[in-house]
């Protein structure tokens, strides 16, 4: 699986271990009611490199 975020550049080294925070609190935006309530959660990840053409 492949996503993206934001990291805090000191640890956006490629092969660090990070855990990111996905989605919203309180079970999501109360200003924006087409969106489904979900829970905040951890994901362990390891940085790669950007595959998105540099070009």
């Amino acid at each position: 699986m492949i996503s993206t975020a934001v990291v805090v550049a000191k640890h956006a080294k490629p092969g660090s271990k990070v855990t990111v925070v996905w989605g919203e609190p309180f079970n999501g935006a109360k200003s924006h009611p087409w969106l489904e309530e979900h829970r905040q959660f951890r994901i362990t990840a390891t940085v790669v490199e950007t595959l998105i053409d540099k070009g």
